[in-house]
């Protein structure tokens, strides 16, 4: 209450003085005045309220975070040395905070009547023995945590959560005035929790009256991405033949007539190919059609196959352009302008990929990934954590699409590596043995590390500033 108010702005002072004496030796002297004058100001009202111990800060009512997820999609925590089947035989391993709700609302008559929020003002819930339990004293607030809509299902299970009282399984709280329905979705929509998105169509048909057909194609991608629409596949129906006009113009001029279901594929097929280039599919809106006879491609992993998606006749010429112009002289990998060391690099790059495998160039700052044929920040490739801990690990899932990317990969081409913190390389060496199950450094893969370290400011024992700086 008192620090914000009585604080007043952020001050420095500097003060520049002789603490040497004539004969070399430094001079001791501690100013009691000026120590005294510099100590930190306490107002009148703070004073007496610390004087008479009254709390400085506190909590009321308490607030519990509420937790939930999906059926049978619960997580899971063990310890490193706990054996997988021995973890999957315990009894506990279904019970979660959600589903011992539902179980607790078969007990407890007096329960039924309120929602997963509401249950926390008359129960407690024991972590311990995952229970819950009719409180006895005091008073809490139930919040359900926030997930975004993207998740799909479970943001519509959290809607429900709101309303459902007494749900005792899954089942219950998609029924909606005895009527059980299939998804939450559709259960929100019998709610009334959804709109119409009749706004998104309005925009579409506003942008129809002065856009091309293929900006009308990207701003429904753009759309998608929002995940603001409820019913993406209703502002779909409503708009794609605005969308496919081009198509038609197009095959009408070459005399081919199509029917609906072949312009409207065709159109999907439009939309697929925006959402690849952004890492994004229609497979990841359910309620949306797929084109038919769409091309994927045979890696089934976008990732991959973006790496591999070289042409080799250009990535031969590079090849041989950077080769050409690292020979004739001898070349040294150390100084500062790094021209020579990113030749290298493109070199190694180009040859490796103009045989079909995969290399990965990342740095450690921006400016230097950008010299790089298609290069990253390390942290923005392997998700490394910031900032990074002794214990830190990157953020890849096993059996994601990146971690069979690294499983592929051929080499890794790691520049401005002394500027990166040791622990962001320790990191990436125990996410690679997780991911490549070995124990082997780096799990087995070719890692070239690249830059000067004569650009890192020395470690002086017990120096202070000056004496790093003199060091360089």
């Amino acid at each position: 209450m008192f620090k914000y108010i009585n604080k007043g702005s952020d001050r420095i002072t500097t003060d520049i003085v002789n603490d040497q004496n004539q004969d070399g030796t430094h001079n001791q002297v501690h100013d009691e005045i000026k120590h005294y004058l510099g100590c930190r100001y306490v107002s009148a009202p703070e004073t007496c309220w610390k004087i008479f111990a009254f709390p400085m800060h506190g909590r009321a009512p308490v607030v519990e975070r509420l937790y939930f997820h999906l059926e049978n999609q619960q997580p899971v925590y063990w310890k490193d040395n706990h054996e997988i089947g021995t973890v999957l035989a315990k009894s506990t391993i279904k019970e979660s905070m959600s589903t011992t709700w539902m179980d607790s609302n078969k007990i407890y008559h007096h329960g039924r009547d309120l929602t997963y929020a509401e249950y926390v003002s008359k129960f407690v819930y024991d972590a311990r023995k995952r229970c819950w339990k009719p409180r006895k004293q005091g008073n809490t607030i139930g919040r359900l945590i926030w997930v975004p809509l993207s998740s799909g299902e479970l943001f519509y299970m959290r809607m429900m959560l709101s309303s459902a009282k007494g749900s005792q399984c899954y089942k219950d709280i998609r029924t909606v005035e005895n009527v059980v329905y299939h998804t939450f979705r559709e259960a929100c929509f019998a709610k009334g929790f959804l709109g119409s998105d009749q706004e998104f169509v309005g925009a579409l048909q506003e942008a129809n009256s002065w856009g091309t057909p293929h900006y009308l194609r990207k701003l429904f991608v753009k759309f998608l991405f929002m995940n603001t629409m409820d019913r993406p596949e209703y502002v779909w129906k409503q708009t794609w033949q605005w969308m496919a006009d081009d198509i038609v113009f197009n095959h009408r001029r070459q005399g081919i007539q199509l029917t609906d279901k072949e312009k409207m594929h065709l159109c999907l097929t439009e939309i697929e190919n925006l959402l690849q280039a952004n890492r994004k599919s229609l497979r990841d809106f359910p309620s949306m059609s797929y084109p038919l006879g769409y091309v994927v491609n045979p890696h089934q992993n976008n990732l991959i196959y973006n790496e591999l998606a070289y042409d080799r006749d250009i990535l031969a010429a590079e090849f041989d352009k950077c080769y050409q112009s690292l020979t004739g002289g001898v070349y040294f990998l150390y100084g500062y302008g790094g021209t020579c060391k990113t030749f290298v690099w493109k070199t190694l790059s180009y040859a490796i990929r103009s045989t079909d495998n995969i290399v990965l160039t990342v740095a450690s700052r921006g400016i230097a990934s950008i010299l790089l044929p298609g290069s990253r920040t390390t942290h923005s490739k392997f998700a490394i954590p910031v900032p990074a801990t002794q214990n830190s690990t990157c953020n890849i899932h096993q059996g994601s699409d990146f971690a069979e990317l690294l499983h592929i990969t051929k080499l890794i081409i790691w520049d401005e590596a002394p500027m990166c913190h040791r622990y962001s390389v320790e990191a990436l060496d125990k996410s690679l043995q997780d991911i490549m199950h070995n124990g082997n450094p780096f799990g087995g893969k070719v890692i070239v590390f690249g830059g000067d370290f004569r650009q890192i400011l020395p470690v002086v024992p017990r120096g202070n500033r000056s004496d790093i700086s003199m060091q360089l």
